[in-house]
C-alpha cells in the first residue's frame, strides 16, 4: 500500500489488528426495512462512505438467538418478529455483498470459540 508520508508503528498495528463491531448502518438498513420506513440521505451517506472506506471486511457474524426472548419496556419484539428481523438482516448483509458465518444458539464460550477460530482462518491466508 503505497503512502505519501512514513508509517508509524501504530499505524501498521491498527491496519493488522481484528476489530469486530456490533453494529453497522447496514443494520439501521435493515430495520428500516423491518419497519417500512424510508431510507434517510444520512444512513444512505454513510452507507456509501463506509463502503468507499472500506471500513469492513467482508465477512459477518450473524448470532442466532437462543430461541426465547424476554420482553422488557424496551425490547417488545416477539421470538417470531425476532426471525423475521434476523432474515431481513441476511438479506440486507447479502444484497451488499457480504459473507455471512452463522452463530448458532448456544454457550457464550462456544460461539466465541468459533468466532476466534473463524477470524484465525481468515487472518492466516
Amino acid at each position: 500500500m503505497p503512502h505519501s508520508h512514513p508509517v508509524t508503528a501504530a499505524v501498521q498495528a491498527a491496519h493488522t489488528a481484528v476489530l469486530i463491531y456490533d453494529r453497522s448502518p447496514l443494520c439501521t438498513l435493515a430495520l428500516a426495512r423491518y419497519l417500512d420506513r424510508p431510507v434517510t440521505r444520512t444512513l444512505r451517506a454513510e452507507i456509501d462512505r463506509v463502503f468507499a472506506d472500506q471500513v469492513y471486511e467482508p465477512t459477518v457474524f450473524l448470532v442466532h438467538p437462543l430461541g426465547f426472548i424476554t420482553p422488557t419496556p424496551v425490547r417488545r419484539i416477539t421470538y417470531a418478529d425476532s426471525l423475521t428481523f434476523q432474515a431481513v438482516h441476511k438479506a440486507v448483509y447479502r444484497e451488499h455483498g457480504f459473507t455471512l458465518v452463522d452463530v448458532p444458539p448456544g454457550l457464550p464460550a462456544g460461539r466465541a470459540d468459533l468466532v476466534e477460530a473463524t477470524i484465525s482462518r481468515l487472518t492466516s491466508t
